[in-house]
């Protein structure tokens, strides 16, 4: 039998409700008779702040009054005609909550600001109806978390690609798949959650397994599903609990490291879970998804569907083998980069000063030459004693200004200071105990650090994957480690280890006290120094420009796209000549691309701009693929920036 919902949509203008004081309401949505949504305007050319601000003193005056029934608001809508936002109802009002109100926007990531497109597309009656209902997320403290636009791109963009996977039967190739490129501090998590709930929830798909690569993810990510929904996530201590909650009759999401899922596969049982409907949401999807388990996944699931989600993917020009983030996954689904997340303030910008330590280690500090970098001599004389201990003491003059500590009472941030190996991490860390020895009030200081196998990495700057066994490292970092875990327990009163139970209880308890600001610095042994498309654009921008120089924000606008442009007509010029492409045919298709912002394998554009090949040649199907792959990496990258080339 077949259940039909009727829901109701009607819009109240200009409501009244007394309190502790009366109150009269701008716009009002009903459903079902139920106000949900509350609109707050003003005039043009006034802050919308002033909006934000009435609705926080209406939620004290009189929505939660006794009997009021506008206590079941979800959402606030604000606008002052030009600038409109949304955020949830049981947003926390402190100074910082207007951060919380968001633009709507297109799946493009392109803001939708303006009051009459937002009530257009905002409004439009499935939509609302979909944030309301199904992208609203009540956490285990019972408050209310809204999706972003981004983040419900995406997870319409996987559920698409799943049903109409499912109805075209094509299911097991990259053509059932694809990746999820959001930047880091953009709420994957969330994101990742929601898509995997609602694919749960097809009435053709069996099981949904979230997959992550180290065990800390798994805890992680554990403790992150069940702050969304305590019922709905199933995890594993070991591959026999693995089996178990596979062949659990439920629609629980199954939260497990790779390598658990690789060891079910190689035991050889014959499960069903084999010949049945299963999506695979990958964290991180540049890691060891690479690798033996994701062939094992290909020989033995039958009818799965799989989807990444990364804020650094690999591409054809900074990939070392022939494997590349879409080749493994499928195309890209969506992106929310990290100049779109610094656009939208939801991470923090860049900041970045430059300290010449002393003129004799100008030389290899201002080096960019990746294997002079990495030569012996370089590295000894990266970690010379002098450097170590002037770097350790600006640290130490300078850490409560730059933290924001300086003012008396100021809470300020914390701070992690990241090295390039165990041996730099050992020398800074007796340097900065050694030089504050006699200090009345020392910064509290603690390490970590993982152990990465001699693998092969599969992109330039990719991180390898780790492993939190301590027992996989040399006696010198096991000793060091050691020593360091044993200040950290006196410093705590607490009982850690370098054993493996002792040492992941360790790595959660330095996490959750970094949270809490009761760690001044924390050495973490992870760097990239991989091309991050449009993140590197901004990046390489900071790093070559005197922004000193520039006088106001329009000027420093000004500034970065004119590098831009200089920077993607270089790359076309050599993007043409690399592949040796036909140079006009190229230069339109390459034209057209940016315009509307996608290169096209459609018609035969594409075909007209690859060099002189026969289509019966066996090269010529991997050649028109590459292209593809370079040009759609260009053309992500520089989208916008205007200019020719």
């Amino acid at each position: 039998m077949v259940t039909r919902h009727l829901l109701l949509i009607k819009m109240c203008i200009q409501i009244e409700q007394t309190g502790t004081y009366a109150n009269r309401y701008d716009v009002t949505i009903l459903v079902n008779g139920l106000p949900l949504v509350q609109v707050e305007l003003k005039k043009r050319g006034i802050s919308i702040k002033e909006a934000f601000n009435q609705a926080n003193r209406y939620s004290k005056e009189s929505f939660h009054w006794e009997n009021s029934l506008f206590k079941y608001l979800q959402i606030f809508v604000i606008s002052n005609g030009t600038d409109t936002r949304y955020f949830a109802n049981t947003t926390k009002r402190d100074k910082n909550s207007f951060d919380f109100a968001m633009n709507w926007a297109k799946s493009d990531n392109s803001l939708i600001k303006d009051l009459k497109d937002f009530t257009a597309t905002f409004f439009q009656k499935n939509t609302l109806l979909n944030v309301l209902l199904r992208y609203s997320v009540f956490d285990s403290s019972d408050n209310l978390l809204i999706m972003r636009p981004y983040q419900i791109a995406a997870t319409e963009r996987i559920l698409w690609k799943i049903i109409s996977s499912y109805n075209a039967k094509k299911w097991r190739t990259n053509e059932s798949g694809g990746y999820i490129w959001h930047t880091t501090g953009s709420g994957k998590t969330l994101t990742s959650f929601k898509a995997a709930r609602l694919a749960t929830e097809l009435d053709f798909i069996d099981k949904v397994l979230f997959v992550v690569d180290r065990k800390d993810l798994d805890y992680q990510t554990m403790k992150e599903y069940q702050r969304f929904s305590p019922d709905s996530v199933n995890g594993s201590e070991n591959t026999a609990g693995l089996k178990r909650n596979i062949e659990k009759d439920d629609n629980k999401i199954i939260v497990t490291t790779i390598q658990k899922l690789n060891n079910l596969i190689k035991s050889g049982a014959d499960l069903s879970i084999y010949n049945k409907q299963v999506v695979f949401i990958f964290d991180e999807a540049h890691r060891s998804q690479f690798g033996e388990a994701q062939k094992n996944i290909k020989k033995r699931f039958k009818q799965y569907y799989q989807f990444g989600f990364t804020g650094t993917p690999i591409f054809p020009e900074n990939a070392l083998g022939a494997e590349t983030t879409a080749s493994v996954f499928g195309r890209e689904l969506h992106s929310y980069v990290i100049t779109d997340a610094i656009r939208d303030e939801k991470v923090l910008k860049f900041k970045v000063d430059y300290n010449d330590v002393r003129p004799k280690f100008r030389s290899i500090e201002m080096e960019q030459d990746e294997k002079k970098l990495t030569a012996a001599e370089t590295k000894e004389a990266l970690l010379h004693p002098e450097r170590i201990k002037e770097i350790s003491q600006y640290i130490l003059n300078n850490f409560r200004e730059k933290t924001h500590r300086s003012h008396g009472g100021a809470k300020g941030f914390n701070a992690m200071f990241a090295v390039s190996s165990i041996e730099a991490a050992k020398l800074y860390y007796e340097s900065l105990n050694s030089l504050q020895q006699d200090s009345s009030n020392p910064l509290k200081i603690a390490t970590i650090f993982s152990f990465a196998a001699n693998e092969e990495q599969n992109a330039i700057g990719e991180l390898v994957d780790e492993t939190f066994e301590p027992t996989a490292m040399d006696s010198s970092a096991k000793e060091f480690l050691t020593y360091a875990i044993s200040n950290y327990n006196t410093m705590f009163k607490t009982n850690f280890g370098v054993e493996r139970k002792a040492f992941q209880n360790y790595y959660r308890d330095l996490a959750n006290r970094v949270r809490k600001q009761e760690i001044d610095v924390r050495r973490l042994i992870r760097s990239s120094v991989g091309n991050r498309a449009k993140e590197g654009l901004v990046v390489d921008f900071i790093d070559q420009t005197d922004l000193d120089k520039i006088e106001d924000k329009v000027s420093m606008i000004d500034a970065f796209f004119l590098f831009a442009q200089a920077r993607q007509k270089r790359e076309a010029e050599e993007l043409i000549h690399a592949e040796e492409l036909n140079q006009e045919a190229a230069r339109r298709y390459i034209l057209a691309s940016l315009k509307k912002e996608y290169a096209s394998e459609n018609g035969t554009e594409l075909n007209e701009v690859l060099p002189k090949m026969s289509p019966l040649n066996p090269k010529y199907l991997t050649k028109k693929q590459t292209v593809f792959q370079k040009i759609s990496a260009f053309v992500e990258k520089f989208k916008g920036v205007g200019g020719s080339i």
